[in-house]
């Protein structure tokens, strides 16, 4: 059988989740695992690592940072206030607030900038895709009760415009298509030891 593996604070950000895999991990090879007991001594023992604390520490500010921002952002009075302060624009400014407290928590987990880990095809495709938006932007244009003359031009002509301006080549969908088949092959793997 295949290790078993708990890792502590796999949720809360990954980077503990590295360094704890040693200490949490035991073999399940043939017989059933026993109670919680082996599990609980394991646990008390690494929490008395002080760099598991440190980073248990570092992962809860990180969230709390995050909680905190998100909900005070949130809240009625400080939305009041970034309306009169920034009107039509309060919701951009709550995200862009909730962007920095995201680029905060990734800079102190060492992550860097996402796009740096993708491969030169990834790259390509991401400069030639066209952003999910654009679908919704065409829903909201054609998905009315009654089309006027003027809103049938001006969603025939963002039509026309979304379309003509979708710069996807063969390239990318070969790319596409081999990201699609290895997801399929894994899939597959999954599910036939599933039934096995």
């Amino acid at each position: 059988m295949q290790p078993g593996l708990i890792a502590l604070g796999g949720a809360l950000g990954g980077d503990i989740s590295l360094r704890t895999t040693k200490i949490f991990s035991w073999t399940t090879s043939g017989h059933r695992l026993t109670g919680w007991r082996p599990l609980v001594c394991r646990w008390k023992t690494a929490l008395r690592d002080p760099k598991i604390l440190h980073s248990l520490t570092v992962d809860v500010g990180l969230i709390v940072l995050f909680v905190l921002q998100h909900s005070l952002m949130a809240s009625d009075r400080v939305k009041h206030w970034t309306c009169n302060c920034f009107g039509v624009l309060q919701r951009t400014v709550y995200v862009f607030c909730t962007d920095l407290s995201l680029q905060v928590y990734y800079y102190c987990l060492g992550m860097g900038d996402p796009l740096a880990v993708k491969s030169s095809r990834a790259l390509r495709l991401y400069s030639h895709l066209r952003h999910p938006l654009y679908v919704e932007f065409l829903l909201i244009l054609w998905a009315v009760p009654c089309l006027s003359i003027d809103r049938l031009l001006l969603a025939s002509l963002f039509t026309v415009y979304l379309t003509c301006a979708h710069s996807l080549d063969e390239q990318d969908y070969l790319y596409l298509r081999a990201q699609l088949d290895k997801k399929f092959q894994i899939f597959s793997r999954e599910e036939a030891q599933e039934v096995g």
